[in-house]
């Protein structure tokens, strides 16, 4: 089984938002390209938070997205920066809320 994780992705709904001096948006598609070109037969995507940096609905509907056929093949963890019930209700069979602890 071939499992890739990836991890603090930091979205916007800005596309051309920058965090660090780092366009996230290029750069989680720069990934995606990789792992297509290179490991395309992978098992799972593991998406770990912080997936999106500024918690927008807008932000996961455009993950959703840009994850298109890949999607069955992903699941998602939160992290601080994430909402829980947006990443709940845009990936309802690839995201388990879970508790809120």
């Amino acid at each position: 089984m071939k499992v890739i994780q990836i991890t603090d992705l930091h979205l916007h709904e800005d596309h051309s938002a920058a965090l660090h001096g780092v366009v996230t948006w290029d750069s989680f598609t720069a990934v995606l390209d990789h792992i297509d070109t290179h490991h395309g037969d992978f098992d799972l995507l593991v998406i770990t938070g912080d997936i999106a940096h500024d918690e927008a609905l807008p932000t996961y509907q455009a993950l959703h997205d840009t994850l298109g056929s890949r999607l069955s093949r992903c699941r998602l963890i939160p992290g601080n920066h994430d909402n829980r019930q947006y990443l709940t209700a845009t990936f309802p069979r690839h995201f388990s809320a879970g508790t809120d602890t």
